[in-house]
């Protein structure tokens, strides 16, 4: 049994970086941050996960401002596991906590040409060891990091055409002592097929970092809705940590802390239960935290009992298979393999690839398009 405990989805104040060893100045931060959140949050039950939100390492530099992705790859990004994940694991080592983290990063293993970036999500657990990897599977039409799909052959070629093996390598879980672990960063979290996949691979807590606004705050509430529906449709738990306050480029001034921090997450980091309950909820921009109490039994109860809203019961898989198998047949949507020959494209050339794709729909008769 797993008895239950306190987690922390961490919103941190984070620096732009224009090189890798400008990483350090945020992992000082994050630091810092976690002993503070850990400090007050264990005074309820024994602090045992802790969630950083996407960007909090490394900022967003290539995509703000268009980084040739070749450059990026070679001159900002790490490897994991790599120094900076050692020293994350010495803060794990130190508190006794699972970590979840996120930065861009090369995969040598699956590209050891090391010219192409991942944006990846890593787990380190409490002997400062990391356990798990997952690649980001979608991107937002301004991101520039490679993803399996854009790779696919290459990706087959590494883990073999068989359905169950692929699932696990494209949305793999992490079996722990604490709970079962899934991992979504940001827009893979747009797509109900992401949370989907980690639960058939045997999720109880999904993490999903982060959005930016104008699809955060109470006008569009886009991030709660989805972060609640992926609670709901999967009978999981949900840390949301989002972006704290954003330093876009703070090598523009002698001292960094004085540039101006950008509210471009809108806060609202968060912790949702598998009912969709939100737990905790930080609305404040800048540094903060969420932070409750997860209860995996309760969860494992639940499913076991509850003849309504365990929703994976009631899949009938045929049904839904049809959706892509007709989709497949008519030529899929978005093209793979793209990234084989050369690197993902810059702004300029991404928008024209989503302008084709765009046409494509309309063609298909999946979208009617607009009378001008």
């Amino acid at each position: 049994m797993v008895e239950q405990y306190e987690a922390i989805a961490l919103q941190n104040t984070f620096w732009g970086i224009q090189k890798r060893d400008d990483i350090k100045r945020n992992i000082k931060q994050i630091s810092n941050l976690i002993g503070a959140s850990i400090w007050l949050s264990a005074l309820e039950m024994p602090v045992k996960l802790v969630a950083l939100s996407e960007g909090a390492l490394t900022g967003f530099t290539d995509e703000v401002f268009d980084y040739e992705h070749v450059t990026a790859a070679k001159e900002l990004y790490i490897e994991v596991p790599g120094e900076e994940t050692e020293i994350l694991g010495e803060v794990c080592k130190h508190f006794g906590i699972y970590l979840i983290g996120q930065s861009k990063a090369r995969d040598l293993e699956l590209w050891p040409e090391g010219d192409r970036f991942f944006n990846m999500v890593f787990i380190i657990d409490p002997k400062g060891e990391v356990i798990h990897k997952h690649r980001k599977t979608t991107v937002f039409q301004r991101e520039h990091s490679t993803c399996p799909h854009d790779i696919w052959d290459r990706f087959i070629e590494m883990y073999g055409d068989d359905p169950v093996r692929l699932l696990q390598a494209l949305f793999p879980v992490c079996k722990t002592d604490i709970g079962n672990i899934g991992t979504l960063i940001c827009m893979e979290g747009s797509y109900p097929e992401a949370g989907r996949a980690v639960a058939v691979n045997g999720a109880e807590i999904i993490y999903r970092p982060a959005y930016p606004e104008p699809f955060v705050g109470a006008t569009n509430d886009m991030w709660v809705v989805q972060n609640r529906a992926h609670a709901i449709h999967n009978t999981c738990y949900v840390m949301a940590p989002n972006l704290g306050a954003y330093h876009a480029a703070p090598w523009l001034v002698e001292d960094w802390n004085y540039t101006a921090p950008f509210n471009c997450g809108g806060a609202k980091s968060m912790i949702i239960d598998y009912t969709g309950r939100i737990l905790h909820e930080c609305v404040s921009a800048g540094d903060g935290y969420a932070a409750t109490i997860l209860n995996i039994e309760a969860l494992r109860q639940f499913r076991a009992k509850s003849k309504f809203s365990n929703f994976m019961k009631d899949i009938r898989v045929e049904q839904y298979k049809l959706i892509y198998d007709a989709l497949l047949t008519m030529g899929g949507i978005y093209p793979k393999n793209r990234a084989m020959e050369r690197p993902p494209l810059r702004h300029e050339k991404t928008d024209k690839l989503f302008d084709e794709i765009k046409e494509r729909l309309f063609d298909l008769g999946i979208w009617t398009r607009p009378s001008r």
